[in-house]
């Protein structure tokens, strides 16, 4: 996890206005934003369900 708040904190350095974190597994996605991670529901507009929805149905 300490790996992955430092690449979070490097890309807002950066100047990357959304920073996404996905879990596949539980299939969680946390965004980055005022140095902390949030659960959210939408990612980049799109409802986080449709979007694993669209995988599933395109994955094997």
């Amino acid at each position: 996890m300490s790996r992955v708040l430092t690449k979070c904190r490097a890309y807002q350095q950066w100047g990357f206005q959304q920073i996404y974190v996905v879990d596949p597994s539980p299939r969680l996605v946390f965004r980055w934003s005022e140095h902390c991670l949030d659960e959210v529901d939408l990612m980049a507009n799109q409802p986080v369900s449709a979007i694993w929805n669209k995988l599933d149905s395109e994955l094997p």
